[in-house]
């Protein structure tokens, strides 16, 4: 292992000293962290949802879901043929997240009607400068390439984020200091 000193800063990122690499790295552990928090938060509040709002989920619904989570597990993984054994297997074991993946949407669906939830232009704009930020390409180049129907998908998860936004903002959190070697922290891997 070499040794952590300024010239090793410069060296590997382009960093002035040890101490910039070290503050950009910390603040980099922070946000991931952050983003770790946020999706658990909303995975443990879609459940207590769903949980208190018993609703039927369609089968086939269900089933087409159980399937796509089964693929793209596969996809994750890098196979590309999947035996179609194996994915019946997947996709059964898949089932229970689809259906409550399903109805979560549902649910989510119902909240942005009720609340009347809409996605504004300057926001919608916002969230494709991000991206074409993120992608290094410009915002109009960045629309063409998705086409209507990607865009159309991403409008609905932007809506679906403003939901889970609400719903937050009207949600009691009580905070656990959790140490990175306790079981909390490993807990869900994501």
């Amino acid at each position: 292992m070499p040794e952590l000193t300024d010239e090793l800063a410069k060296e590997v990122g382009g960093y002035q000293d040890l101490a910039e690499m070290r503050a950009k790295l910390r603040g980099q552990l922070g946000d991931y962290y952050q983003r770790i928090g946020r999706v658990r938060l909303e995975r443990d509040l879609l459940d207590k949802l769903v949980e208190l709002n018993p609703l039927e989920a369609p089968k086939r619904m269900t089933h087409q879901r159980a399937h796509e989570l089964a693929k793209n597990l596969f996809t994750r993984m890098g196979i590309k043929e999947i035996p179609p054994q194996e994915l019946e297997k997947m996709a059964e074991e898949s089932e229970p997240r689809a259906e409550k993946e399903i109805k979560a949407g549902f649910l989510l669906e119902a909240i942005i009607e009720k609340e009347g939830l809409t996605l504004d232009a300057e926001k919608e704009e916002a969230k494709l400068k991000e991206m074409a930020e993120r992608y290094q390409i410009d915002v109009s180049k960045l629309k063409d390439q998705m086409g209507k129907e990607a865009l159309e998908r991403l409008r609905s998860q932007w809506l679906e984020e403003s939901a889970l936004d609400f719903l937050l903002a009207r949600t009691i959190i009580k905070d656990k200091q959790v140490k990175p070697d306790e079981p909390e922290a490993k807990e869900g891997g994501e």
